[in-house]
């Protein structure tokens, strides 16, 4: 059975990142929305190495997955977090509509590889 402890710090930090985004949204891109926003995906950052690193005990770092949970890792990590690094950049610059519809874009894509974890973890089983 895989460690909650990951598994609430990834809903917090997803939850972190959809207040900062409806902030961002009525405040139109302001700076404090950003940065609810980049703690929210830091910290999906830090869970997701933390496992990796040995720190936190999960399916991962105990051999056990299956591919669902792979590809949401892999899915999440290489999908997420570069279009986070380019909405900042186009916020940066000014662009609040193309930074707006890259958030938007985020969220959804964030919600699909939440629900992929989760049926890797319950709704497949689990193998070494």
């Amino acid at each position: 059975m895989p460690d909650f402890t990951v598994e609430i710090i990834y809903y917090m930090a997803f939850g972190l990142f959809l207040f900062g985004s409806a902030l961002s949204f009525r405040d139109n891109g302001s700076f404090k929305a950003v940065m609810i926003m980049s703690c929210g995906v830091l910290a999906d950052m830090i869970v997701r190495m933390m496992p990796l690193a040995g720190f936190v005990s999960s399916p991962a770092s105990m051999g056990i997955t299956n591919s669902f949970i792979a590809f949401a890792v892999t899915f999440g990590m290489a999908t997420v977090w570069p279009a986070y690094l380019i909405a900042l950049i186009y916020w940066n610059r000014g662009h609040i509509r193309v930074f707006h519809c890259m958030i938007a874009a985020i969220e959804i894509i964030w919600f699909v590889d939440i629900i992929l974890l989760l049926y890797g973890l319950y709704g497949v089983p689990l193998s070494k």
